[in-house]
């Protein structure tokens, strides 16, 4: 429909699979985490059935990379607006307008029984309105991302299972 979109491109089939089952198996707002549009696999590879958003896809046999996630695509991420914007100490409005979004977005994965697992700058993004560019303000949309580590509320996990990201 020619509006952008984010790939995220996977290694593993676990991290693809989990991520497509948090929004499958939780109902999601999409006012707290980023759409998921799509998601493809090369073929040979099972794919999770769905009529709308799933597709195989042929890929070169070298390519690392066997699974793919189309997704609404972000203006950017609170990390590189906190970088880019110096918003902390500057425009104490539109900080306070960031937090109330996250803990919004938080609290919405909670009540469909979800942890996210992985919550950082980088896996927060935030969008405007069209033509208003990356800049953050106070109507700017702020949308979760990366559920892959995601997990169910009360859920036990071993302590070899993924739990956010490494160097972290």
């Amino acid at each position: 429909d020619g509006r952008p979109v984010a790939l995220k491109m996977m290694k593993h089939r676990h991290q693809w699979e989990s991520e497509i089952r948090a929004r499958q198996n939780h109902s999601l707002s999409s006012s707290s985490v980023v759409d998921l549009l799509a998601w493809h696999v090369v073929k040979g590879e099972e794919t999770i059935p769905d009529q709308y958003k799933a597709r195989k896809e042929p890929a070169p046999s070298d390519s690392a990379y066997k699974y793919i996630l189309v997704m609404d695509r972000g203006d950017s991420s609170v990390f590189q607006a906190m970088i880019t914007q110096r918003l902390a100490g500057y425009n104490e409005s539109v900080v306070a307008h960031v937090c109330r979004e996250i803990a919004r977005s938080v609290s919405g994965l909670h009540e469909a029984n979800l942890v996210h697992s992985d919550l950082k700058l980088r896996n927060i993004l935030v969008s405007n309105e069209e033509g208003n560019g990356c800049e953050v303000n106070e109507d700017s949309r702020v949308m979760l991302c990366d559920l892959d580590s995601s997990g169910k509320v009360g859920l036990n996990r071993s302590v070899e299972a993924k739990a956010g990201s490494s160097g972290y």
